[in-house]
């Protein structure tokens, strides 16, 4: 019989979808006598990682499910990047294809009483997102930026597919030792039947924001003995979360075109637009456009021309994604609004990082596929260090040696999985899962 290890996945973005996935997937291991029990758990009503994604029908008789599914954020990775995203979706089979974005730049001078206002473009890149010349990031030079064909719909349809415990709607209030058994966690949620209560598991994975793995470790940490070594282990995880930031951001998809550079020959399909700052000494706020559906006018702007789906009726108006407004759009043709929280590189979470994850064998020219990462010491909350407890594991876009995206949720996710619950459960896995 089996020994049943019960696992918590505290969140359902990629990071989170990515863990359950390896979980519930081991292609083969050395022994048979575990078996994952694995439940995932989302405060939204859908998964996380289309939760904010909106769908725009062609009509009004038209079904959900037939809508053009519009990702929120745009989802766009790019090969030297990537490596470890692209072999995923590679084996799920998931479509996509090139995307490489042309883009224009270009500066907002505000309305005054003298003139309407303006949004000219001071330069246009054609080229092939780093292909031909555009040497932003060395790791991307002569590689295509990608996109996938059908939506990251169809990425948490796969990832879940094998998925059978997913608690939607479930805010977790308190994390806690189980009564039954203080070396297990107990986890109470709130939904919109009521309180809830999940107790057993044996691992907890926050796959969420430091910001909001903080407050939940928090409760568990408070739960323990103050002598105890789990606390310590616990309190050190809490004091490296909280050197992580974020700043706001707003995304809105929209059919406003001024939101564009005024000139059609000018339009791109990524249109960064920042304020003049020539224009500032004479800006009259009044005229400005502020609202709660923009952000300050110290921010770039980007607004994304959205590629028609095929079959999407030419008569209806182009769909725009406009990321930072500083102005906004007109109110008519607002779509969503969605409010997100980035990670924030800096010094304190550089130092931080040391902590949860370690990178080693990669040289300043050497791509991120040849980068070896490694756990920091803080994984596990001393579950590999014989400290007596559950397994206490972080891991998101912020858990990477890179910048917070998509690869860092994907590299993460697979290395508490690999180092942390398979070598504390004694779990060899002969194959990787991609």
């Amino acid at each position: 019989m089996p020994r049943q290890v019960k696992i918590a996945v505290v969140g359902s973005g990629l990071a989170g979808l990515t863990a359950t996935y390896i979980l519930n997937n081991v292609v083969s291991r050395d022994t048979d006598d575990v078996q994952f029990e694995v439940h995932l758990f989302e405060k939204a009503s859908t998964l996380g990682m289309d939760c904010s994604s909106v769908s725009v029908p062609a009509s009004a008789s038209d079904a959900l499910e037939n809508a053009w599914r519009v990702d929120v954020p745009m989802r766009s990775f790019q090969g030297g990047y990537y490596p470890q995203l692209i072999a995923l979706y590679t084996r799920l089979g998931v479509a996509f294809r090139e995307a490489n974005f042309t883009y224009s730049f270009s500066l907002l001078t505000p309305a005054s009483h003298a003139q309407d206002r303006q949004i000219n473009a001071t330069m246009i890149y054609n080229g092939s997102s780093g292909r031909a010349g555009l040497n932003y990031i060395w790791l991307t030079l002569a590689t295509h930026h990608y996109v996938v064909v059908n939506g990251v719909r169809e990425v948490v349809a796969k990832l879940t597919a094998t998925t059978r415990n997913i608690h939607l709607a479930s805010t977790i209030t308190t994390v806690s030792p189980d009564p039954q058994d203080h070396s297990l966690i107990e986890i109470k949620c709130d939904t919109p039947e009521g309180s809830k209560t999940h107790s057993g598991f044996h691992h907890i994975i926050f796959a969420t924001q430091a910001s909001r793995a903080v407050p939940l470790l928090a409760s568990y940490r408070d739960s323990l003995p103050s002598s105890s070594l789990k606390r310590h282990a616990v309190e050190a995880q809490l004091q490296c979360l909280q050197q992580f930031k974020y700043c706001s951001t707003i995304v809105v998809n929209h059919t406003d075109p001024t939101l564009l550079p005024d000139h059609e020959r000018d339009q791109r399909d990524l249109n960064l637009i920042c304020l003049d700052q020539d224009a500032l000494p004479s800006l009259d706020k009044s005229n400005f456009g502020w609202s709660t559906t923009t952000v300050p006018p110290t921010y770039t702007m980007a607004t994304h021309v959205l590629r028609r789906p095929e079959g999407y009726p030419t008569r209806l108006p182009a769909v725009f994604q406009t990321t930072n407004p500083i102005i906004s759009p007109k109110e008519e043709s607002i779509l969503s609004v969605v409010r997100l929280d980035r990670a924030v590189l800096s010094l304190q979470s550089k130092e931080a990082l040391k902590g949860l994850y370690q990178k080693e064998g990669r040289g300043r020219r050497q791509r991120s596929s040849q980068e070896s990462p490694r756990l920091g010491e803080l994984q596990g909350a001393g579950r590999l260090r014989n400290v007596e407890g559950p397994g206490i594991w972080i891991c998101g876009s912020y858990v990477y040696s890179g910048i917070p995206l998509l690869e860092g949720c994907v590299v993460s996710a697979r290395t508490v999985v690999e180092q942390g619950v398979y070598v504390a459960e004694g779990v060899v896995s002969t194959s990787a899962p991609w």
